[in-house]
């Protein structure tokens, strides 16, 4: 067994692993370019609009979290591929509760982002 790092080697380690990750998602899975492309350009409208800092919190961690949906997702196929390349009912279920949980995130968003503008339209 391979000694842990520790300290700055491990925090050096980890945002390496990171990268790595960042770099295989953005390369490999279409769906997450085109969440970051559309959260990125909602994002970008946030200095224009009359909202408080406690709003704007809330409405860049749904991009966010549909963005974390969607590397979750994104690892329950990989690693559903990997275990097989057949048809399975539970490797199924696995890619479709990932799906879900994209869904739902989205949602999540569409829903926050709504009510915030629309009470900001209403000041």
């Amino acid at each position: 067994m391979k000694p842990a790092h520790t300290g700055w080697r491990k925090i050096w380690h980890s945002l390496t692993y990171a990268r790595d990750g960042f770099t295989a998602i953005w390369r490999d899975e279409v769906s997450f370019r085109q969440e970051v492309y559309l959260g990125g350009a909602a994002l970008l409208t946030l200095p224009f609009l009359p909202l408080n800092a406690i709003e704007i919190v809330l409405l860049v961690a749904t991009i966010i979290g549909i963005w974390l949906a969607e590397i979750i997702n994104s690892a329950l196929e990989a690693l559903a591929d990997r275990i097989s390349d057949e048809r399975h009912a539970l490797l199924k279920k696995a890619k479709d509760l990932g799906a879900l949980l994209v869904l739902l995130a989205i949602v999540n968003a569409v829903i926050i982002w709504a009510v915030i503008l629309a009470a900001a339209g209403w000041r």
